[in-house]
């Protein structure tokens, strides 16, 4: 399954229809690599986390602010994730560089 077949990336595009246009397949969206996966996997977890603590799986029914939670959970699940891989990398680059 590719993420554009995703759980997660139907319910986006079932209350955001522009999403549609955005999201095609064979770009680099489907084209992840291992840190890219890693940090949807947090992302993912992170989003769960979040739809879990409102209760509601029903995204067309979210507020607002409900909404921009979620994607603030995502999008810093994700970001988050990256940068403590990126750290990582810089302290192993800072231990064989001493």
């Amino acid at each position: 399954m590719s993420l554009y077949d995703a759980p997660i990336m139907r319910a986006i595009r079932a209350v955001w229809p522009s999403a549609e246009i955005t999201i095609t397949r064979g770009t680099a969206l489907t084209d992840a690599n291992e840190a890219e996966l890693a940090a949807m996997k947090l992302a993912s977890e992170r989003g769960g986390e979040m739809i879990e603590s409102l209760g509601q799986t029903d995204m067309a029914l979210w507020t607002v602010d409900q909404w921009h939670g979620f994607i603030e959970a995502v999008c810093g699940g994700y970001v988050e994730s990256l940068m403590a891989q990126q750290a990582e990398v810089a302290a192993a680059l800072a231990k064989i560089s001493t």
